[in-house]
């Protein structure tokens, strides 16, 4: 029995690592700022699918239970069939998820509750709520909703994320931090004047609803936010501080940049991929000549824009979007906040990194 409304598309398996497509998309921050009700793997599965969406440019598909095993890196045991199904049935749900200051059917919302997906079931038993497990060959036709669908098709306000980050982060409290963290990674900080440190306040009620805890005790947070940043330096390359301000009453997270050079980034992390390019591409011929692996030079450019440490980078910037898309760069440089804010161009800028 099929559905006729949906129009389904039949899923390779995911590249293994090593492949030429990398695991990372653009999340929107309407799904970062809001209410995440989703256990670990629902939440690793929600990651998977939201990229998977990015690449494909669709968000009705086919998958089988052994291609999102590898999209997730997930163990062969007998058990990854069901925690699949478990995680599918949660992102079903209508309260999964609350979507904060998104304009879905031209109205507005502060707030709105919504779940991942529309649909997500065996094609050959529709009418069943369950997801029945069937082994590694077993079929899910899948159904992106409404609200996620139109912040996807967003091209500005978001945060690059790694997939293969998020599918070794062992708990929800080290996933949904770096989630957090990398949205305000680079960006300007008001905290301090030292341009080399970054910084993020958090309360307690705000930390609950990120991680959908309800601790009363500042002791019981701070030991998981122990863990998780543990977690994260080992797992995703980020060494964060945090401790609890009892004169202002917020959790203070602090993390280093850019230490080489002081320099803070000014532009959209998303370009970086993009700049490293260009750079690659305007170089002098004679220098050009002299590097012997220019995929390799390419990616050293990229870790350094990451970190700050690539000297004349905001001029870099200022040329590539003036010569490449006729971009005034000052109409789009936020002289207060010391940064540039994206501009829209959609069919130029990549979908993942």
């Amino acid at each position: 029995m099929s559905d006729p409304q949906l129009h389904l598309k039949a899923y390779p398996a995911p590249k293994e690592k090593g492949g030429d497509i990398g695991k990372v998309f653009q999340k929107h921050n309407s799904v970062i700022d809001g209410v995440n009700r989703l256990g670990l793997h629902a939440r690793r599965l929600m990651n998977g699918l939201y990229w998977l969406a990015k690449r494909e440019g669709q968000y009705e598909f086919t998958l089988k239970y052994a291609e999102v095993r590898k999209m997730l890196e997930m163990n062969t045991n007998n058990d990854y069939a069901e925690t699949i199904a478990n995680a599918f049935l949660e992102l079903r749900r209508e309260t999964s998820c609350v979507l904060k200051n998104v304009k879905v059917d031209g109205k507005t919302y502060k707030n709105l509750t919504a779940g991942f997906l529309d649909f997500a079931g065996d094609r050959r038993s529709l009418e069943d709520e369950r997801i029945k497990i069937q082994g590694a060959d077993h079929i899910v036709d899948i159904k992106i909703s409404k609200p996620f669908v139109t912040v996807m098709e967003e091209t500005v306000n978001w945060t690059v994320i790694d997939v293969e980050v998020t599918n070794k982060l062992r708990s929800k409290f080290s996933l949904e931090l770096y989630e957090k963290l990398r949205r305000y990674w680079t960006l300007p900080n008001k905290k301090t004047l030292d341009p080399r440190i970054g910084v993020l306040e958090m309360s307690l009620d705000d930390l609950n609803a990120l991680f959908d805890t309800k601790y009363k005790y500042v002791s019981e947070m701070q030991r998981k936010l122990d863990q998780a940043c543990k977690e994260l330096l080992t797992k995703a390359d980020m060494e964060v501080n945090v401790f609890f301000n009892k004169n202002e009453e917020v959790f203070m997270f602090s993390w280093g940049r850019g230490e080489e050079s002081g320099e803070v980034i000014t532009f959209p992390p998303a370009r970086i991929p993009e700049l490293a390019d260009w750079i690659v591409d305007h170089m002098d011929q004679k220098k050009r000549s002299k590097v012997a692996n220019l995929k390799k030079y390419r990616n050293g450019i990229v870790s350094k824009l990451r970190r700050g440490q690539w000297k004349d980078a905001e001029s870099f910037y200022r040329g590539m979007i003036k010569e490449k898309y006729g971009v005034n760069p000052d109409e789009y440089y936020i002289e207060e906040e010391r940064r540039f804010k994206d501009f829209p161009n959609p069919g130029n800028l990549p979908l993942e990194w």
